[in-house]
């Protein structure tokens, strides 16, 4: 299950440890946290956070020696983490536990579907949803600290988040996109990974802002081309084409 007491840094050093060393058992990752501690990174939660990543496959069991890890490569763990959170309504072997969907859903069930970036009391709205088992302050603020950690907001006050995904986050999802094109193709790439389009099929505010900064700073242009058919975005701007790099 992906609802776990998990802290961000302490999946990034788990990661990052196995990566350099190839194959690591269990032990020895252990033993080197209680040298090198992690926030979080203690006894239950550190199993806690080498299960989240098994359950995302960025982590393996060695067939023969169930204690030993490996890697699943990849070039940024959070894009990577993102990208196989599990969705609901695709075939993913990775949602194993009825909750799994929910942890990408949340964020877009909560925040952008109904376009409302900032959210006071989490725990209390999540289980107002259809959610299939209740969840817990705990699993909520384990899930706040994660998102954090992503880069798909800030944790605001004692149970509130705002989902303003990161400049940054962006940047990142869009150095892997081509280098400029319609929009709305843009948003559906970036949907691979985040939640961007609200409830009418509008760019939610969430990806709308950090998309603004990233205009205001030169590092991309988002173009209104009265020449070309495709939807338009942001209000009385219209958008309709973004280009990579400025």
């Amino acid at each position: 299950m992906l609802f776990r007491t998990v802290y961000g840094p302490e999946l990034k050093a788990v990661y990052d440890f196995v990566r350099k060393h190839g194959a690591v058992r269990f032990p020895v990752l252990r033993d080197w946290m209680v040298q090198k501690p992690v926030h979080g990174a203690e006894g239950t939660n550190l199993e806690e956070a080498v299960s989240f990543l098994l359950d995302l496959g960025l982590l393996r069991k060695d067939h023969a020696e169930t204690d030993v890890l490996t890697v699943e490569p990849a070039r940024d763990l959070r894009l990577a983490i993102l990208e196989r959170l599990p969705r609901e309504g695709l075939a993913d072997p990775v949602a194993r536990h009825p909750l799994d969907p929910w942890f990408r859903k949340l964020l877009a069930a909560c925040f952008v579907l109904p376009n409302r970036p900032y959210v006071p009391q989490l725990h209390r709205v999540a289980n107002d949803l259809p959610v299939p088992a209740p969840l817990s302050m705990e699993k909520v603020n384990a899930w706040r600290r994660v998102m954090e950690f992503l880069g798909c907001g800030l944790r605001v006050g004692d149970g509130g988040f705002l989902a303003h995904y990161r400049a940054e986050l962006v940047a990142a999802l869009l150095s892997g996109w081509r280098g400029e094109g319609p929009l709305e193709e843009c948003l559906e790439f970036l949907d691979q990974y985040i939640p961007v389009l609200t409830s009418t099929g509008d760019m939610a505010e969430s990806v709308a802002a950090p998309l603004r900064h990233l205009e205001r700073c030169g590092r991309i242009q988002m173009l209104p081309r009265a020449d070309f058919a495709g939807r338009a975005f942001l209000g009385d701007r219209r958008v309709k084409w973004i280009v990579i790099g400025g």
